[in-house]
């Protein structure tokens, strides 16, 4: 697949992973946080790392440079 997230966003993203792995590494959750907060985590850090997110291609939305903000999926 195609780059779909820019680079701020990308930077973003791999911050926000990088924190919710340490709030999941800290074991200070509660129990119903014990599965979500890492599946966060790892849906940030896999989408930062490699510049894809498959909601966006799902909604035709490219943010990536060179590419328009919002086109329509053909179905």
């Amino acid at each position: 697949m195609k780059r779909n997230i820019g680079n701020t966003e990308t930077v973003i993203r791999l911050f926000a992973g990088v924190a919710f792995a340490s709030l999941a590494l800290d074991h200070a959750l509660r129990h119903q946080w014990n599965n979500i907060i890492p599946a966060v985590a790892a849906v940030l850090l896999v989408t930062a790392l490699t510049g894809v997110c498959p909601l966006y291609a799902l909604l035709g939305i490219h943010k990536h440079p060179g590419k328009k903000t919002i086109h329509k999926p053909s179905i």
